[in-house]
């Protein structure tokens, strides 16, 4: 298990699965946080995951949450799967080749089911992503 405590972001890199993890702790839930500042490609050859907590803002809708994540940073973004946490609600948020998911939630909250997300990250596949039902509770 890796702790990712930094306010300014860091990464975990796992050799043997050829994937570097990268996020940034929230130290305040605000319109000014950005979720994804502070992050860049590390390693060329490894998977590049990114880890984000905050309210997505598609292209043309008001910018007027706590922690924006806009989907002009989403496509700017130069990872293969952003994971995204905030909303509890499996949702693909994919931008211009960047896949980007909320998780939706391990509990019932919001009426579903509760789920997880399986990641696949295939070298010949490139990445996939499947909802999967988790036991009710």
């Amino acid at each position: 298990m890796h702790f990712f405590g930094e306010p300014d972001g860091s990464y975990v890199v796992l050799d043997e699965l050829r994937l570097t993890a990268w996020s940034r702790a929230m130290v305040e839930h605000y319109p000014g946080n950005a979720p994804l500042a502070g992050y860049s490609r590390r390693i060329e050859d490894n998977w590049q995951v990114c880890m984000a907590h905050g309210h997505y803002v598609g292209l043309g809708e008001p910018n007027d949450r706590s922690s924006p994540i806009l989907a002009k940073d989403i496509a700017a973004v130069d990872c293969d799967y952003l994971a995204l946490g905030h909303w509890h609600r499996f949702l693909d948020v994919s931008q211009n080749g960047t896949t980007a998911f909320y998780c939706g939630c391990p509990s019932e909250a919001g009426g579903s089911f509760p789920s997880a997300n399986l990641v696949r990250l295939h070298p010949e596949e490139g990445v996939g992503v499947e909802r999967i039902r988790l036991p009710d509770r």
